[in-house]
Parts: C-alpha cells; sequence; structure tokens
C-alpha cells in the first residue's frame, strides 16, 4: 500500500553496461521490486517515484537508454485527474448529488390502517416535519415521532416507524371494537321462526321445542321452534332454554334474466412495448420526443426499481413499463346457447341466495322470449334452504 502512495514506474533499460548500472542501483540503496532480463542488452525494472531521478543518472553516467513501459500510483491518478477537470469535477459533483438526495426523505408508505383515514396520519406527520423532500437529521427520534402520533391517534394501539434509506414506513395497529354488522347480537333465548314460506322437509334441533314437523306447510313468521319447553299456549310456566337448530323447507324462486345474443370483450393481442424510465425520488424522466405507444387500446404494466448498495437506498432508480395492445373482440351466441348462458347464471344466483346449506331440487323455464337482439327468461326454481331465523324470545311470553 505504501508503495500505491508514492507511486510505481516500471522501465525498460538498454545498453551495453546494464551490469554496473544495476551494481550502482543496488548499492546506492535503491529499492528494485521488479527485475526482468528480456535479452542481454534489455532489462525491466520497477522502481518508486522517488528514485526516479537517481535511476535516470545512473543511466547516463553508463550510456544506457531507457522507455517508460508502466505507471501506477496515486501521483499518476491526480494527474490523470488534472489533466480530465471537466470529469473529475463531475464525478465529484455527482457522488455529492447522491449524497445530498440520499439525505431526504423521498416516500412516505402508510400501513396498516382501516379505520384511521391515510390522509389524517400524513397530515400529523407533516405537522410533525415528516414529509417528502424533509432532511433525514430534522426529523425528530422514532420514540419522541411514535408517542407524539399516539398522542393525536386515539383509534391506534400502537405505532411503528422505520427509515429505510430514503423512505419513511409508518406501520398503524388499530384498536379491535366489536363490529355491530359483522358480530352477532347477543339477545338472549329466542324462537326459530320461518323466514318465508316453505313446506317442511327435514329439523335438525339441538334445544328447544318443536313446533312444526315434516310435510307441514308454515308460513312467514310462524314460530317453528320454541325457546321454551311447555305449552306454547299457555303464558305462565314452561322452562325457558332458547331455540337453536335448522329447519330446511321446500322454497320457490322466480328469476328474471337477460342474454344479449351479442357481447363484446376485450383479448389481449400479444403485442407488447417495454420502456424504461429513469427515476429521481418522485420524478420520471420521460422523453419528450418519443411516442408513448404505438397501440390505439392497450394496459399498462409498471414495476419500479430503486437503486440500493447493502443496507443504502438511493433516491435513483428506474421505471419499467410494459404496454400490452388490446382489441375487442365479439361473441355471437345462438339462441340456445343464451338460454344456456341464463341458466347457469340463474343458478349461481340462486345458490348464493340460499346459502351452502341449501340446493336446487329443480328448475322450469316458465317463459322465453327474443326481442332486439336480447333473449328474455323467466326461471322457476325449486330450492330447499334453511328457513329458520332467530326471534327474541319477549318476557311474558
Amino acid at each position: 500500500m505504501p508503495n500505491q502512495v508514492e507511486g510505481e514506474i516500471t522501465i525498460e533499460c538498454r545498453g551495453a553496461n546494464l551490469t554496473p548500472f544495476l551494481n550502482d542501483v543496488v548499492q546506492a540503496g535503491i529499492v528494485l521490486k521488479q527485475i526482468g532480463w528480456k535479452r542481454e542488452e534489455l532489462v525491466q525494472i520497477t522502481i518508486l517515484v522517488p528514485d526516479f531521478k537517481q535511476v535516470i543518472s545512473f543511466l547516463r553516467q553508463h550510456d544506457c537508454k531507457m522507455k517508460i513501459v508502466k505507471k501506477s500510483g496515486f501521483p499518476f491518478l491526480v494527474a490523470r485527474a488534472m489533466r480530465r477537470k471537466f470529469f473529475s469535477m463531475g464525478a465529484i459533483l455527482f457522488i455529492s448529488f447522491l449524497y445530498v438526495l440520499s439525505s431526504l426523505v423521498w416516500k412516505i408508505d402508510i400501513l396498516g390502517n382501516e379505520k384511521i383515514p391515510t390522509q389524517l396520519v400524513q397530515s400529523l406527520l407533516q405537522k410533525e416535519g415528516v414529509y417528502p423532500g424533509q432532511w433525514k437529521g430534522k426529523i425528530p427520534s422514532q420514540e419522541e415521532l411514535k408517542q407524539n402520533l399516539l398522542d393525536q391517534l386515539p383509534q391506534a394501539t400502537w405505532i411503528g416507524i422505520q427509515m429505510q434509506g430514503t423512505r419513511v414506513v409508518v406501520t398503524v395497529v388499530e384498536k379491535k371494537g366489536i363490529d355491530q354488522a359483522t358480530e352477532p347480537a347477543k339477545v338472549g333465548p329466542v324462537h326459530l321462526v320461518a323466514k318465508k314460506d316453505a313446506f317442511v322437509v327435514d329439523l335438525a334441533i339441538e334445544k328447544g321445542n318443536p313446533l312444526v314437523k315434516v310435510n307441514d306447510t308454515v308460513q312467514k313468521g310462524q314460530v317453528l321452534v320454541s325457546g321454551k319447553y311447555g305449552d306454547p299456549a299457555i303464558q305462565e310456566g314452561g322452562q325457558i332454554v332458547g331455540a337453536k337448530g335448522t329447519v330446511m323447507g321446500e322454497v320457490w324462486y322466480e328469476s328474471n334474466i337477460v342474454v344479449p345474443l351479442q357481447t363484446e370483450y376485450k383479448k389481449f393481442t400479444g403485442n407488447r412495448l417495454m420502456k424504461t424510465i429513469p427515476m429521481i425520488g418522485t420524478w420520471q424522466i420521460r422523453n419528450p420526443f418519443s411516442e408513448d405507444h404505438p397501440y390505439r387500446t392497450f394496459e399498462i404494466v409498471s414495476n419500479e426499481s430503486i437503486l440500493q448498495i447493502g443496507k443504502w437506498r438511493f433516491p435513483i432508480g428506474w421505471i419499467k413499463e410494459e404496454y400490452m395492445e388490446t382489441e375487442l373482440e365479439k361473441r355471437v351466441l345462438t339462441p340456445a346457447q343464451a338460454v344456456e348462458a341464463g341458466m347457469n347464471q340463474a343458478k349461481a344466483e340462486i345458490l348464493n341466495v340460499i346459502g351452502k346449506d341449501g340446493r336446487i331440487i329443480s328448475q322450469k323455464i316458465l317463459q322465453q322470449s327474443i326481442k332486439s337482439g336480447r333473449v328474455y327468461l323467466k326461471i322457476n326454481f325449486n330450492v330447499v334452504e334453511n328457513i329458520a331465523v332467530s326471534k327474541p324470545l319477549l318476557q311474558g311470553e
């Protein structure tokens, strides 16, 4: 390493008195890094830069000539940089530019929030001095920032702050509350009543007093399973236990479906164009003279990459945009195909209504017509589903 700091020179020496020349060099205490004889009157040696002038003096004394073969080390790097001033200045400015950019916050990601608006967290962060373009050194400590945010967000139970290069990641853990839309209300003992007119085909009662049996016809609102034992006609008496179970009933549905005989759908042609766009921070450097894409209709997929060296993330990167050409294609159905598509659509809708425990027994097309390029269907479905719903058992019943 010291040799590289001082610099080394490799020279070729030519002459008839090379041996006396080398003896004088060694006796003068000059370090010869390498000695290589090419032939009798030609030798190659490597010396340090400070010894160069003394070696030249010995060469002249012995009537020898020399040629510089190689220069290496710090002094020559400096000299080369001085000859290329603009390049050196550009390199220094570029490194300084990278350092300045990496000292700023360029992106803020807020994760984990569902009920707390992202805009609210962003505004609170800005009040605390955390926003794109801010110097990282001016951002408060993570503990101080977390505590200040928690004081202003009572809906949050924990907040995490991470600095990832030029990116700030804020993770919010919200307090868990009871969602009345999804949590069933606890109303105490209940009756099971019919939610619609039906023909009872099966009962599976876990507790309660069944008031109907298989093959009974029931009406909407009728009590199917009482929540207390004893005679339901008697107001007083009877053990209140609540009702639980399922009552499967045969129900009829009518669906009205419209299916167009001609539709258009989008498909990919296979033609695609890839573009790479340089990016500094959030600023995209686009070429104003290039055509964006040659396609009339298309879909675009973007993939962002950030320059990262080890654990250091720099605010420099690129975006790869893939343009994929699309076109509309017409699909023409025959009346028979339209009827089949309509039946499948109606079945899917009915199954979604009757739930996972329900099943379709039969279906029948009641009316079928074609008007204005559309097939109109009226379909009757005979299904079996759970018709029991809970009704609170009121005091005094």
